[in-house]
């Protein structure tokens, strides 16, 4: 009933459902509660999926002015939606990063090893327009799924 594309909160709704609801509502489903590192857990996770989205919405842009769509493309522009996208694909990276070093824990960066993937999405991204950046959302689909399995694997591990 509500067209998200239109309100200018996609990419709010996908951080959201994608990352804290899904990995935290998983979480909830097999242990009962919902941990402190589920939360630190969903971050990557959402912000890989949201990045996919600001690829989308940088690509589409022009068009997306024209049907009226508020997205955060549209709205701030296209420097400012390759700085969301870039931010995004930083937050992945450092959460791990992050988690290691206040856990002591080295298995937990494992999702590292995925970073050479993200080097032709990123360069994609700064610089690309049309198909560049339809290539740059599959490659990013390919590194969510390499990054959430690596890091799954490490949570699990650790």
């Amino acid at each position: 009933p509500l067209p998200v594309a239109y309100l200018g909160v996609a990419d709010i709704a996908v951080f959201v459902f994608f990352g804290f609801v899904a990995v935290c509502g998983t979480a909830l489903v097999q242990v009962g509660s919902v941990p402190t590192h589920a939360w630190w857990a969903s971050l990557p996770v959402g912000a890989l999926s949201t990045a996919m989205l600001t690829i989308n919405n940088l690509r589409d842009r022009v068009g997306d002015r024209a049907a009226g769509k508020m997205t955060f493309a549209v709205r701030f522009g296209k420097r400012a939606a390759i700085s969301q996208s870039i931010g995004l694909y930083v937050l992945a990276f450092a959460t791990p990063l992050v988690a290691a070093a206040a856990n002591g824990s080295a298995i937990l960066l494992l999702p590292l090893t995925s970073a050479a993937l993200a080097i032709g999405p990123l360069t994609a991204i700064a610089g690309g327009e049309g198909a560049t950046l339809t290539t740059a959302l599959g490659h990013t689909a390919r590194l969510l799924l390499v990054f959430s399995l690596l890091w799954a694997v490490a949570l699990w591990l650790w």
